[in-house]
């Protein structure tokens, strides 16, 4: 399966790497959902002395961690998990869950409740003594402002507009694909470049100040994303005016305030600590083997978890950290999701037999009824499911299917006709009635003759068992002149192809 079970250290000694066990992370095991049960952790006291510091064990109800011990390290060593003295051995619940599945209380970081949004991203996140970090986003999710507010007053102000970032009303930084601009109120203070291993983590911050290269700081990181105290570092460089660098474990924004320490991916924040998402992945849909609260699979030296939502490996998957493929899919998935459920593209071929009951014009209006038998055939090629991965992590092919035609039905319409600089346009509202009871209401925009023209087309139809369908159709047909049979009755062959999105079922 591919999940991490042992991360170990080496030093590189005499042109030579050498096993050494000062940062070695071992995951204890998985339950059968892929839950991690434990990680032990040796790494830096908070003296500097290197020993163990982290023996985690892990309480689950179905895939919702309730408990977490830590067996017998009972002190904040920076970075690493804290057990507040809350050490049950799963006798109490110290994380807590809304009706969706999110973390709304963590009695280890002293969370007292954690308010989310319709997008199921965190809007407060209460702690004890009226201290809170408060979220906004626009409609999409983006994140716009993130304010700290301790003793209920605001300390920390924070605005996210586009790659600009603002801190307490002042210009902070830009950010650019490789890197900050540092500001100092409107000017340039400092550019600093981020060095960036395989999976993106940030691990060198630095930068050229008065010609002279200055190393700012250094990030190391256990597997799952932890920092490692001892081999991070960081240079003051003046330091009010060239804040520290919080881009780092996959280039994902770190929320340290507060104590939080969460990892911002977007669709969901990430505890690096615990190695999971405190939040269900929106699309775990497609990986139901998966809990849905996973880090990249659990295989976290290969893959990333890109923007919270599925794991993926940057290298044999992606030229760069975003994938255009993925960010297609999901955003026409939310589309999809809010109405549009399903979309195709058309060709079809018809004999057309037209019974002229009634035809009147008044100026450039003609309004007709007729009885109408339509004969032939369509090729459609589905895309309604090619959005949803499949087993193998990849999109669906459309589903192509012919459809066989024959049906009869009473077609009332109006036509105005008009010419738009010289080219003949008209505008047609029609309805139909077949033999089953269904009943069609239609407008259509064509511009070019009766014979050959291109088209925009809205359809409502109504089925005789009540369940209704609509959809908008662009496309094009070309057709015979009709053939008549009498003074009423005639038929023609029309050919046509379009593009239908099916904007309700």
């Amino acid at each position: 399966m591919s999940r991490l079970t042992d991360a170990v250290y080496k030093v590189y000694v005499s042109n030579d790497w050498q096993q050494s066990s000062n940062f070695n992370e071992k995951i204890k095991g998985y339950d059968l959902n892929g839950n991690i049960k434990g990680i032990e952790r040796r790494g830096s006291y908070s003296n500097w002395n290197v020993g163990l510091i982290d023996n985690l064990t892990y309480y689950y109800s179905g895939n919702q961690l309730f408990a977490v011990d830590d067996d017998p390290i009972l002190q904040d060593n920076g970075y690493d998990f804290f057990d507040n003295g809350n050490f049950s051995k799963g006798t109490t619940h110290e994380y807590l869950y809304d009706a969706n599945g999110n973390l709304k209380k963590d009695a280890n970081k002293e969370i007292i409740e954690i308010k989310y949004n319709f997008l199921n991203l965190p809007s407060e996140v209460n702690f004890t003594g009226n201290n809170k970090i408060s979220y906004l986003y626009d409609a999409n999710g983006t994140k716009l402002r993130q304010d700290v507010i301790k003793a209920n007053i605001i300390s920390k102000r924070t605005d996210f507009i586009s790659n600009f970032v603002i801190i307490n009303n002042a210009p902070a930084w830009i950010n650019f694909d490789e890197g900050r601009v540092i500001m100092d109120g409107t000017a340039v203070h400092f550019t600093e470049t981020h060095l960036k291993d395989h999976l993106g983590n940030t691990r060198v911050v630095f930068g050229y100040k008065n010609n002279t290269l200055l190393v700012k700081q250094v990030s190391s990181y256990y597997p799952f994303g932890m920092n490692i105290k001892g081999l991070t570092t960081q240079v003051t460089i003046e330091e009010a005016k060239h804040p520290t660098n919080e881009y780092l474990y996959n280039g994902k924004m770190f929320q340290d305030e507060l104590g939080l320490d969460w990892l911002d991916y977007g669709a969901r924040m990430y505890d690096a600590v615990l190695g999971r998402f405190p939040s269900i992945d929106p699309i775990i849909e497609n990986w139901p083997n998966h809990t849905p609260y996973n880090y990249a699979f659990s295989n976290p030296s290969t893959l990333i978890d890109l923007y919270g939502l599925q794991g993926v490996n940057p290298n044999t998957q992606f030229s760069w950290m975003a994938n255009p493929t993925v960010v297609f899919q999901e955003g026409f998935r939310q589309i999809f999701d809010a109405g549009l459920t399903a979309a195709s593209i058309v060709v079809g071929a018809v004999k057309e037999f037209r019974d002229n009951l009634v035809t009147t014009q008044t100026g450039n209006v003609t309004y007709s009824k007729d009885i109408v038998k339509v004969v032939g055939f369509e090729a459609k090629a589905d895309f309604s499911k090619v959005l949803d991965l499949n087993s193998s992590n990849t999109p669906n092919p459309p589903e192509i299917r012919i459809e066989f035609i024959d049906d009869s039905k009473i077609r009332n319409s109006a036509t105005a006709h008009g010419v738009i600089q010289g080219f003949p346009v008209s505008l047609s509202l029609t309805n139909e009635q077949n033999v089953n009871g269904d009943n069609s209401n239609s407008v259509k925009l064509r511009a070019g003759i009766d014979n050959a023209n291109v088209y925009v087309k809205e359809s409502n139809t109504t089925k005789s068992d009540g369940s209704s369908k609509s959809n908008i159709a662009i496309g094009a047909e070309v057709a015979t002149p009709p053939f008549k049979l009498d003074e009423k009755s005639s038929f023609k062959f029309k050919a046509y192809g379009e593009l239908r999105l099916n904007t309700g079922k």
